[in-house]
């Protein structure tokens, strides 16, 4: 067991301090800009395409956007005609993004690679092939930038901010994604159903996941040698600390559920854990969980 003792205590001390709970209810969202949110849309448009999983999408589904719509202003910009973000905690302030309309603009305007911190990644370069120039001359075009940003201010069918999921309808995106969320999801089987819901037939979608143990461990797996009750502890009254499902159970999930697995994309890790100091619940893990430590999931649902 190999903990760290800052998130430990932070977690028990909401379980006793009302105000440190409701303070750490949310994520822990750093402070980014465009050209962050440039790279997350087109890494996740560069892996789908390089798993022939692409198809240029009019409709999108962000799960998770946090406190910035810059992924799905990404994708307004690359010929996406309808955007939807789903946050189950709303703390997005409205109406406050108009400035990163021009700024990501200009990184499609200048073809701009994009920055992945994995030197494998397949490809880093602006994918021209996918985006025609007369088609994109529109989606540049100061009058479609001018209606994002009246989207942004006032919401309608070009952008959407949803809290509640009843309100997503059944079948109505072309493509979903995810990007450092799915590790925070307390029931995945219930998220997974929910994508299911959303995404049309012959949809595709693709997840970017976490397996790391976020800094409450001294070894980056070391979240896995934890026994429950203190990851209980831990936990205390936070919302969306790490779940701690490793590959497998997204890959189960994803066949339960009746998705295709297209392609999967794993950065690896050595794993500093032996047998012996893994929780009991977790013995099972093969040596491809233990050492994975991110991964993009590349999956399609069947045609009807």
């Amino acid at each position: 067991m190999k903990i760290r003792i800052k998130p430990f205590l932070g977690g028990l001390t909401t379980l006793f301090v009302p105000s440190v709970a409701d303070a750490m209810r949310c994520r822990n969202y750093p402070q980014v800009d465009a050209a962050y949110y440039y790279s997350v849309w087109m890494s996740h448009v560069c892996i789908a395409n390089y798993f022939k999983s692409w198809d240029s999408p009019e409709s999108v589904l962000e799960i998770g956007p946090g406190k910035s719509l810059g992924v799905g202003i990404a994708a307004l910009l690359s010929g996406v005609q309808k955007y939807v973000a789903f946050d189950a905690n709303p703390v997005l302030p409205p109406g406050t993004e108009s400035h990163l309309v021009a700024e990501l603009a200009s990184y499609f305007q200048r073809k701009a690679p994009f920055v992945v911190s994995d030197p494998n990644f397949p490809t880093k370069a602006f994918p021209a092939e996918l985006f025609a120039a007369e088609r994109m001359s529109y989606f540049l075009s100061p009058e479609w930038l001018e209606r994002i940003r009246f989207a942004l201010r006032e919401q309608n069918d070009l952008l959407s901010y949803l809290n509640d999921a009843t309100t997503l309808e059944a079948n109505s995106v072309d493509y979903l994604l995810s990007h450092s969320v799915l590790e925070h999801v307390d029931d995945l089987r219930e998220m997974y159903a929910l994508m299911w819901k959303c995404l049309r037939p012959g949809g595709y979608m693709t997840h970017s996941i976490d397996f790391s143990s976020h800094g409450t461990s001294s070894e980056w797996n070391g979240h896995w040698s934890v026994p429950d009750w203190m990851w209980r502890l831990m936990k205390g009254k936070r919302m969306y600390f790490i779940n701690r499902a490793p590959l497998s159970t997204h890959q189960a999930l994803l066949a339960e559920s009746g998705f295709e697995l297209k392609g999967m994309y794993t950065i690896k890790g050595k794993s500093g854990l032996t047998r012996d100091e893994l929780n009991a619940r977790f013995q099972h893990l093969s040596e491809s969980d233990l050492t994975t430590a991110s991964a993009f999931l590349i999956a399609r649902k069947p045609l009807l």
